[in-house]
């Protein structure tokens, strides 16, 4: 068994460098072979389903994938992102919400991603005291310059919209 390890562990790091060349045809059929020759590589899911969602645009045989790379694979944490970017892509609110919810307790997850993808969800729906919240939260954990400027641009469309939509119009 542990021979057979280290021959999918290469053939995995082959999928990474034919991905990283653009070739997803080549990298597909290698993470066929690797899921045809042990099942429960949670990695090799999702990486199918990363490759169904960003370049094959099949979103039900992506969330397939990352579903079962979480089953697989439940301490890696890149199944779990993609996952959440999928549900909120899809605006499927309720799930992506309880997604984000296990997500956040998985260490190697990017906790300001997480919070600032439910602030999208939330804003897009019209919740904008709980988008406010969640941006706030991306903010506390966010380290980056770059993705502070975005999230308090975040707030700042958010507050638009309050007294924009919110704003009560009087007509004399």
């Amino acid at each position: 068994m542990r021979e057979n390890n280290v021959w999918i562990e290469e053939l995995f790091l082959k999928v990474d460098d034919l991905f990283s060349k653009g070739e997803f045809a080549e990298g597909k059929t290698v993470l066929e072979e690797i899921l045809e020759n042990e099942p429960g590589y949670g990695r090799a899911h999702n990486h199918m389903g990363w490759l169904y969602y960003a370049k094959l645009d099949d979103n039900v045989k992506a969330e397939y994938h990352y579903k079962l790379a979480i089953k697989f694979a439940a301490t890696y944490p890149a199944p779990y992102m993609n996952l959440t970017y999928l549900l909120n892509n899809m605006n499927r609110h309720t799930e992506l919400v309880a997604h984000v919810e296990i997500a956040l307790k998985v260490e190697g997850t990017v906790k300001s991603v997480l919070y600032n993808e439910l602030g999208k969800s939330y804003e897009i729906n019209g919740h904008y005291t709980e988008a406010t919240n969640a941006y706030k939260s991306a903010i506390k954990y966010s380290l980056h310059k770059e993705e502070m400027i975005n999230l308090n641009e975040n707030l700042d469309r958010v507050k638009n919209k309050v007294n924009l939509f919110e704003r009560k119009f009087f007509f004399f």
